[in-house]
């Protein structure tokens, strides 16, 4: 039975109506209590306008709603995927204990130790290979949403630091220009294609692992068992990888309680140890680690995901606000807003409790952004005077990799400063005609241009920042999404580890094919979109 949360809400709803009007006042006090630390990240978060009774009251919330129990239940191997009747043990995968942990008559431990075992006698092969090539290993990994986000954001974000031996290539979509812009830069004589694919049945990623077979086969020459001993797969059903032509060594396992959207911390890494090594995907775990030993055990005012969840529901279900804007100033974190809309989308897009009852608040806003200075010349001009106001994450990397231009880096900061600064203060008119009034205008044009000038101010903003981004501040900050994911999912009382959703579109899309490739005119079941088939027939 859900717990009663009415109290907690209408204690918040009180201090909604106290603060609505309030002056944001960004003194010393409210920035030493409202930056906090841990794994490494920093979390700013003293432009979303709450003050300290406030922060409380959202600490209540999670306590109404046990979130405490909430995470036990999902690091000891619960079912908490109840739609799916398995646990969400992403966790376990990079947690450094050794002792037992048995989950459904599975010693979660000693699994994870042998598929990490596999995944280190998979390097050490490529990593021979590699040395034997005359130029870099060609690799080319075939997997879309989970096995392709995460890997390849992480892969992006290290590459400084990353193994000159590989060159490697992710191809997602099942349009052929994906694959077929990859290929022409592939050596045949020395290259490896990994099929990620949990369920080995993904459409695009079977699709492309067939077109990328018929490739090695017909346009290089290579006869079909030398091309298959060029596959690797990665699954959680080996014996599709069997049927599709692979033996037991060219496969890597994982299993069913790790969600894809959280499968970069398993044998989906491969790519990602490929590029910085074992120790470096070690690191990554390790920061990952430390991220979920602060969220099991700090007190709710001073937990990084747990506190940025709660403002999640602040701005989501007491301010109304429907969409969440994601800026790193980094462009090797390019990819992180693509990821983050994966996790978030996928885990709170849902319009029924885990009970199965519809969902009585709001859940998950729209996720979107891109890498700031770039987004400062798209859409910040929504972010400050937009009658839509948008929570903002800023993201920061004080430092840049070693090597890298420290003056430039100076422009980028400062840039990502001042964003969080005005977002926050504002000009008001009084302060924009003063301004203008320097410049030396007419009394017109000053009248005509104070309105556009000005700046409501009062943009909520976290600013998210690490000293420099290393493998573990990199696994801190993946993680430390994570759970602010899961907190928010916890208070509205919903499922985050199924997405049901995305099914129906891909049972029709398998009917249609059917009909688009049909030799006879029958267009019988294809319903609205008879005409479109037909069209498509047409010009095929």
């Amino acid at each position: 039975m859900r717990p009663d949360l009415s109290p907690a809400w209408s204690r918040l709803q009180q201090h909604r109506e106290r603060l609505t009007s309030a002056p944001l006042a960004l003194d010393a006090t409210r920035l030493e209590l409202q930056q906090i630390q841990a794994a490494g990240l920093t979390l700013d978060f003293a432009r979303q306008g709450l003050d300290e009774a406030a922060v409380e009251a959202l600490a209540a919330l999670a306590e109404a709603a046990d979130l405490r129990s909430a995470i036990a239940a999902m690091y000891s191997g619960l079912h908490v995927n109840q739609s799916e009747d398995r646990p969400a043990l992403h966790t376990a995968l990079r947690c450094s204990s050794t002792a037992a942990l048995q989950v459904d008559g599975e010693d979660v431990r000693a699994t994870i130790t042998a598929e990490r075992a596999q995944l280190a006698r998979m390097v050490h092969n490529l990593d021979h290979a590699a040395e034997e090539a005359v130029g870099p290993l060609d690799v080319v990994i075939l997997g879309i949403g989970g096995s392709q986000l995460g890997p390849e954001l992480v892969c992006r974000a290290l590459a400084p630091v990353g193994d000159p031996r590989y060159a490697l290539h992710f191809v997602a979509n099942i349009d052929p220009h994906a694959l077929d812009r990859v290929l022409p830069r592939v050596d045949p004589g020395r290259c490896r294609f990994v099929v990620v694919s949990k369920t080995f049945a993904t459409l695009e990623t079977r699709t492309n692992a067939e077109a990328a077979l018929a490739w090695l086969e017909e346009r290089a020459g290579v006869p079909r068992q030398a091309a298959l001993e060029r596959f690797i797969a990665i699954t959680a059903r080996p014996a599709e990888a069997r049927a599709f032509g692979m033996a037991d060594p060219q496969i890597l396992t994982f299993r069913d309680w790790v969600g894809g959207r959280y499968s970069l911390w398993s044998s989906v890494g491969l790519p990602i140890a490929l590029q910085v090594g074992l120790n470096g995907f070690n690191r990554l775990l390790a920061g990952a680690e430390a991220m979920d030993r602060h969220f099991r055990e700090a007190p709710w005012e001073a937990n990084l995901p747990a506190l940025a969840g709660l403002l999640g529901i602040w701005q989501i279900n007491l301010l109304g606000r429907r969409s969440h804007a994601i800026v790193p100033y980094s462009e090797r974190l390019a990819l992180l807003p693509a990821w983050l809309q994966q996790l978030d989308m996928e885990s709170s897009g849902k319009s029924v409790t885990a009970d199965g009852e519809a969902c009585a608040l709001a859940t998950g806003p729209v996720i979107w952004g891109s890498c700031g200075t770039s987004g400062q010349h798209a859409y910040f001009q929504h972010l400050h005077q937009s009658t839509l106001v948008t929570p903002v994450d800023l993201i920061l990397p004080l430092l840049p990799m070693l090597g890298e231009d420290l003056e430039r880096q100076d422009l980028l900061v400062a840039n990502c400063l001042a964003q969080a600064e005005a977002l926050a203060t504002g000009l008001d008119p009084q302060a924009t005609q003063q301004g203008l009034a320097a410049c030396g205008p007419d009394a017109a044009t000053l009248a005509r241009q104070l309105p556009h000038r000005s700046f409501s101010g009062r943009r909520p903003v976290n600013l998210i920042v690490m000293d420099r981004l290393l493998p573990e501040t990199l696994g801190a900050l993946l993680a430390f999404y994570e759970h602010r994911t899961y907190t928010q999912a916890v208070i509205w009382g919903i499922n985050p580890f199924d997405q049901w959703g995305v099914e129906l579109g891909k049972q029709i899309a398998g009917s249609l094919v059917t009909a688009l490739r049909a030799s006879t005119d029958d267009l019988t079941g294809t319903g609205s979109v008879a005409t479109w088939v037909a069209r498509y027939r047409n010009l095929r």
